[in-house]
């Protein structure tokens, strides 16, 4: 930069360099590779890893210039190991529950103020509650979790146009059974037309209703249930 603001002729270079980034060793820069032999000793070995002047990863984003504007989404290079990662706790630990579920609601932060696109926030939601499901993460404390982010962070989430409702129908992983259900389920076995209210407001919510039978079903037989999933069918 010294050498080159000397030189009136190549003004236009020093803007590009005006407008390069580094972090450690990323560097995101316009036509870097061009000059990489006057900034660095042959000895180092430098590599590209964009394939497109369009596109290309840099620290945790996805960038894509499309007519003319910056399209942003998660890049995470874990996404593509042969093996899984253990980034988040598992609750069957002796660990308190609030953090927990305080750290989805960070990385939903995250997410809105990367993803450009809904779709994209909806994808890395999905991934994470799928994964969080599967460490003993709760489906209705999720969807608290995801409430209280979208009130609290509602200027994060107001470019994508959507209710609370459709996020949550379309970013928010469905576990195999729902245990909050399976609480109320025990609670009224004897009387089961006594859920169809709750269950109702729950599916009303955006629980899956293939997903609320199959809860049921791990605790009432198939008979004693006839009569509310054909309630449920009706509602």
């Amino acid at each position: 930069m010294a050498k080159i603001q000397k030189n009136p002729t190549k003004q236009d270079l020093v803007d590009q360099f005006n407008n390069t980034f580094r972090y450690l060793d990323d560097v995101l820069a316009p036509e870097f590779h061009k000059f990489v032999s006057e900034i660095y000793p042959k000895e180092l070995t430098l590599t590209k890893s964009n394939t497109s002047n369009i596109h290309t990863p840099f620290l945790d984003l996805d960038i894509t210039i499309d007519q003319g504007s910056l399209i942003t989404k998660i890049y995470d290079k874990r996404d593509d190991f042969s093996f899984p990662i253990v980034n988040f706790p598992f609750l069957d630990g002796d660990v308190p529950l609030a953090p927990c579920y305080g750290v989805y609601i960070s990385q939903l932060v995250r997410f809105a103020r990367v993803c450009t696109k809904v779709s994209d926030f909806n994808d890395r939601n999905l991934y994470l509650t799928g994964k969080l499901l599967q460490q003993g993460y709760r489906y209705h404390r999720l969807l608290k979790s995801f409430t209280k982010f979208y009130i609290r962070y509602k200027d994060l989430v107001i470019k994508y146009g959507c209710k609370c409702r459709v996020l949550v129908r379309n970013g928010i992983s469905h576990p195999s059974f729902y245990g909050n259900i399976t609480y109320k389920a025990y609670k009224f076995k004897h009387d089961p037309l006594k859920l169809i209210d709750p269950l109702n407001k729950l599916i009303h919510k955006g629980y899956k209703f293939d997903v609320v039978v199959r809860t049921l079903k791990l605790v009432f037989t198939d008979t004693n249930i006839d009569n509310l999933i054909n309630k449920l069918h009706s509602y």
